[in-house]
């Protein structure tokens, strides 16, 4: 009985931490879908695809944005700044 006590409350634990990141990401996603695609819009951009999450370690989420006709690729965090920085590849003329 004793043994089991430390496996029971590890499972307990990561059972918690897994619920509160899912609830994160399901939260979180929508709010910053918004907030980007309105800080876009408000420089009569169109926003065309947002990659959230990095898939890898050091892999910056971006935004896929057309400026002008232009598609551009545009950093996510420079984009949830106040005010948003349209630091893009290629560059974009924001108005």
């Amino acid at each position: 009985m004793e043994r089991r006590v430390p496996i029971v409350f590890a499972v307990i634990v990561l059972l918690v931490l897994g619920v509160g990141l899912a609830h994160n990401y399901l939260v979180d996603r929508p709010r910053v879908a918004a907030e980007v695609t309105a800080k876009v819009e408000s420089r009569d951009g169109e926003v065309l695809f947002i990659a959230h999450a990095p898939r890898r370690p050091r892999e910056p989420g971006y935004v896929v944005v057309v400026f002008d006709g232009q598609e551009s690729r545009c950093s996510l965090d420079l984009l949830m700044q106040n005010p948003p920085v349209f630091q893009c590849d290629p560059a974009v003329n924001v108005k």
